[in-house]
């Protein structure tokens, strides 16, 4: 029973770790696009809105994680993006159609 439960705390503290550092990564990724299309990075921060298993390129199963964002390129309006994570590795970034300057 002992072993089960070490277990336990030793995967859940592996998922924690792993997550918060996807969720770094993500976020960094999400400042850079929108330093790159010279619009706000608005809270400075991603949400993690999905998580699933998904087979990479050598069909190891990872997890996939998809995080969202928001930015402006104006002080009028709010507009959306997404970064999606398959294990560390950055696999999609995504930007709403926004207003230019």
């Amino acid at each position: 029973m002992d072993f089960l439960v070490t277990l336990t705390l030793v995967v859940g503290i592996l998922y924690w770790w792993d997550t918060a550092r996807s969720k770094e990564v993500a976020r960094m990724v999400a400042k850079h696009a929108c330093n790159e299309a010279n619009v706000s990075f608005l809270d400075d921060t991603v949400a993690l809105s999905g998580t699933w298993f998904k087979r990479n390129p050598q069909g190891t199963i990872m997890l996939h994680r998809r995080y969202k964002f928001e930015f402006t390129s104006d002080i009028d309006m709010r507009y959306s993006g997404e970064v999606i994570m398959l294990g560390s590795q950055v696999e999609h970034i995504d930007m709403d159609a926004y207003r230019m300057n």
